[in-house]
């Protein structure tokens, strides 16, 4: 069975070549696993997460939301402003802030 305080306990033995930051991510990474391991979106999209933050940003951006982001050339949509800005920088050689 998956015990996540043994995890957590265990990360300085399990990993020793990791520097003490990531470390102390690896181990908040784990707290925020569920007994599972694992998220499941509640709206039955099928898409399952490893941390609750991930799940948290599919529900806020992708899981039935419009998209919220339009390209000011193309008129193009996205769901998040990331891969709008990648888009403008790739597609219309534009730099955005």
């Amino acid at each position: 069975m998956f015990n996540i305080d043994t995890m957590i306990e265990n990360v300085d033995n399990a990993f020793p070549f990791l520097h003490v930051s990531s470390k102390l991510e690896l181990k908040r990474a784990y707290r925020r696993s569920n007994e599972e391991g694992t998220f499941e979106c509640p709206n039955g999209c099928g898409r399952t997460y490893h941390l609750k933050n991930s799940l948290y940003k599919h529900l806020k951006f992708d899981c039935g939301v419009e998209k919220q982001f339009e390209c000011h050339v193309c008129r193009k949509q996205f769901s998040r402003k990331t891969s709008m800005r990648n888009h403008l920088f790739l597609v219309h050689k534009i730099i955005t802030n």
